[in-house]
């Protein structure tokens, strides 16, 4: 039976720490609860919202019908060849899950560490982290199809990835698809990626001071190292992580902007042939920074002091007060640079 709780607050399912109040809660922990909580809402034709970690959602002040936050585990393993497939459901944790891979020495997702929030959100936002996104290495999406109420498998094609995107987020798919599990396809022999300037170039001090070959726990522990540098744990001061894309641009327009502002920092970008695209990704740590805006703060909420890209918010004040710094950073940076930033982190959508 569904333990459906009235005026629930979301606060702490939201690594940003706003203030958010639903008007009914369940937290589903199977495909068969999932299925009742959504028969039960619309029998009772309430809107209902799908939550998980919270790391990368915008809650509003107030959700009007039923958020089901979904909480469903287990980890299963085989290998094929030298393969290891293994299938996560949408609930665990994803670091512990990364973690998880690394003990069973299943290879591919070391670069992915520390990274907040579960293994069915990974997916939607086709995370990524020092030259890994998951579309290198997801091979199935498990789905309860809302339309249907059916189970599918979607295949990583099906899934259309690109940077920061999936057919998850595009607006035929979000509302009619939920994330059960994902399968990743890793591999028994560790082969590193280390085409992050930043991370090759630590990883190559390790090896020289410790005379060893590097290994994959060396390889994560120093990804966790560098985000813990670089990024404030939510649980200490509440953020969302990343808060903008880093914007893809035009050659032509990097070009000019490289005349104007010479130190201007870029990354290649290949195509899905492996061929260099015409475009340059630009950090938009580094255009926030240079509008003056790390460390500053407008109505208690702020850019982290060491990292432009995080929105911090210390004083728990609402979504409003959020989006309302982020819309000002992105107007500076329009004006400065002629590149419009967009936000990384979803709002949480209306589902029927």
């Amino acid at each position: 039976m569904l333990n459906i709780q009235e005026n629930f607050n979301l606060q702490k399912f939201s690594t940003l720490a706003v203030p958010s109040q639903s008007d009914f809660f369940c937290e589903v922990n199977s495909f068969e609860e999932l299925c009742e909580a959504v028969i039960y809402a619309r029998k009772l034709s309430l809107s209902f919202f799908i939550l998980a970690g919270g790391s990368n959602t915008l809650l509003p002040e107030l959700l009007p019908g039923l958020v089901i936050y979904i909480n469903i585990k287990g980890i299963e393993k085989k290998e094929e060849g030298g393969s290891v497939y293994v299938r996560a459901g949408a609930g665990e944790n994803w670091h512990s899950f990364v973690q998880y891979c690394l003990s069973e020495k299943s290879y591919g997702l070391e670069n992915l560490s520390l990274i907040p929030g579960s293994v069915g959100a990974a997916p939607i936002q086709n995370i990524g982290a020092y030259g890994v996104e998951i579309k290198d290495l997801c091979s199935k999406v498990f789905v309860l199809n809302l339309d249907s109420m059916e189970r599918e498998t979607l295949s990583n094609s099906q899934c259309q990835f690109s940077y920061r995107e999936s057919v998850f987020k595009k607006s035929t798919h979000k509302k009619k698809y939920v994330i059960l599990a994902v399968e990743f396809k890793l591999s028994t022999r560790f082969s590193p990626v280390l085409e992050y300037p930043a991370l090759k170039s630590i990883v190559e001090q390790t090896l020289d001071d410790e005379g060893k070959d590097l290994l994959p726990k060396t390889l994560a522990q120093i990804v966790i190292d560098m985000r813990n540098s670089k990024l404030p744990d939510p649980s200490e001061i509440p953020n969302a992580g990343s808060f903008f894309k880093n914007p893809v641009v035009d050659s032509s327009l990097f070009v000019e902007l490289q005349k104007k502002y010479p130190t201007i920092p870029s990354f290649s970008i290949a195509t899905d042939d492996g061929r260099e695209s015409d475009k340059l990704k630009i950090p938009a740590a580094w255009l926030i920074d240079q509008c003056g805006w790390k460390g500053k703060y407008l109505n208690k909420v702020g850019v982290h002091e060491h990292q432009a890209l995080v929105i911090v918010n210390p004083e728990y004040q609402n979504v409003s007060s959020v989006l309302e710094l982020a819309e000002t950073i992105k107007k500076d940076v329009l004006a400065k640079f002629t590149i419009e930033l967009q936000v990384e982190p979803q709002q949480l959508y209306e589902r029927s």
